[in-house]
């Protein structure tokens, strides 16, 4: 359990819930794997916090019909932060037992050992879900106007370490999810 806490307070998977009355909602999962530290956590726990985010996005009715984007920033990530057993059991798990639809992955800014991966990554995430990705190339600010203008995003919808203008409060909205008992 203490694996797991560190897990989800590490920030390595972050949930992004947008909910504005004039527009429609979105549902991000946001990846940092350069927030991983596996001398406080384990593989496992990795995949319990990503598991843990899904299912709080999936409480929102609205999540469940339109799919959650997942925008990985690897960017900063060092060669053992990268975790390709961990990448092949996640994408497997998204394949075939969580209920969730992913709507879209994008891989923002990746580092030359990604690029390594990305035949394997291809080959996990199967036929479907690698139609969905979309690699990011460029400085912040093409990738920001990538995002916004290509496929939809609002600069507010987006963490302010990708160039976006979100602040996240990731062990706040925590701290407010265990005070609820969830």
């Amino acid at each position: 359990m203490v694996d797991d806490m560190n897990a989800l307070e590490s920030g390595t998977v972050r949930c992004i819930q947008l909910c504005d009355e004039k527009e429609a909602r979105r549902s991000i999962i946001y990846l940092d794997a350069s927030n991983v530290d596996y001398t406080q956590c384990t593989r496992e726990s990795m995949a319990r916090a990503f598991w843990y985010a899904v299912h709080a996005l999936l409480e929102d009715e609205e999540s469940q019909k339109r799919g959650i984007v997942v925008v990985s920033y690897p960017n900063h990530a060092n060669y053992y932060q990268h975790d390709i057993k961990l990448d092949r059991f996640l994408s497997r798990h998204v394949r075939t037992c969580l209920p969730v639809r992913i709507s879209a992955f994008h891989i923002c800014r990746p580092t030359i050992f990604t690029y390594v991966l990305l035949p394997s990554i291809r080959l996990f995430l199967g036929k479907t879900l690698w139609g969905r990705t979309h690699i990011h190339t460029g400085s912040q600010m093409d990738i920001m106007h990538t995002l916004e203008d290509k496929y939809g995003f609002d600069r507010r919808w987006l963490p302010s370490d990708l160039g976006g203008s979100l602040i996240l409060d990731h062990l706040g909205w925590l701290q407010k999810r265990q005070e609820q008992g969830i």
